[in-house]
């Protein structure tokens, strides 16, 4: 019978290279019983369900032949079955501590919630238009108010009851958004998460244009769902930014939507698009 206690899902697809920083900073919880990790790896070529089981054997780690995000973490949650569940990507980085206090306050509500920590974005060795790009994305809302670049998401019970499973979908962070109003969505942040940006300009057009293609198609998926947010949904920027940085954010945005719209006829043959340069760069 699976441990009642708060679930981690890892979906790991080729992330030999990068993960055992994840799994390293979050082992000793695992081992300690403070909650349960599950990493499904899913489509991996490069030994990362073997490097998992060999060096972290306190965390359950499956193997699935197909690549997929989704399928992944629906697999995982027939084995870990607590609450709360907290959804990781494998190239991000947060400590026990930190996932104990997302734990904490998902935990503090009876009705459904999201946290996410706050996101500490790794700029270090970005070409000078992605760092320009992170300065102007830092003072959106999305990321202020809503919580997105974390790479990480946790719901309470109630929130993750609000949906069966997880359909196949690029976008998994924002099809659970759309459940929950914005004074439903919580940033944590004295929980942090350390997220590495892309080094090259074309990755980082890769994974927004990525993000551009879930939300189109998101907007093609009936949620059944009672929403009475007000949030004006027009306003961009919470913080002033000057000319140059908005100026870049926007063309990268536009260049991504341009090629997501291209893309968006071909959905169902879409390859995955990730940042590879950011992974080099550990």
């Amino acid at each position: 019978m699976a441990l009642q206690i708060p679930t981690v899902i890892i979906p790991a697809y080729n992330e030999r290279a990068v993960i055992g920083q994840l799994l390293s900073s979050i082992y000793d919880g695992a081992k300690n019983n403070n909650y349960q990790v599950v990493v499904a790896c899913n489509g991996c070529n490069d030994k990362t369900y073997e490097y998992v089981k060999e060096q972290f054997p306190f965390i359950n780690c499956i193997n699935i032949v197909e690549g997929s995000k989704t399928n992944a973490i629906n697999q995982a949650e027939k084995i870990a079955t607590g609450y709360p569940r907290l959804y990781i990507d494998a190239d991000v980085i947060i400590t026990s501590q930190d996932i104990n206090k997302l734990i904490l306050k998902a935990n503090s509500v009876n009705s459904p919630i999201l946290c996410a920590p706050r996101a500490s974005i790794n700029t270090t060795k970005s070409h000078f238009i992605v760092k320009a790009y992170y300065r102007t994305w830092q003072k959106t809302k999305f990321y202020i108010n809503h919580g997105f670049g974390s790479g990480i998401y946790v719901l309470n019970q109630p929130a993750r009851e609000m949906f069966d499973i997880f359909p196949n979908i690029i976008a998994d962070d924002g099809y659970v958004r759309e459940f929950l109003n914005s004074n439903e969505i919580v940033v944590v942040e004295d929980a942090k998460s350390t997220v590495q940006a892309p080094v090259k300009l074309i990755d980082l057009i890769k994974i927004k244009s990525r993000s551009k293609l879930g939300n189109y198609q998101l907007s093609g998926i009936k949620i059944n769902r009672v929403n009475n947010d007000n949030e004006k949904v027009n306003k961009t920027f919470v913080n002033s930014v000057n000319i140059f940085n908005k100026s870049i954010y926007y063309l990268i945005n536009f260049i991504a939507m341009v090629l997501a719209k291209r893309k968006i006829k071909n959905i169902l043959t879409y390859q995955w698009d990730r940042d590879e340069s950011s992974r080099g760069a550990r």
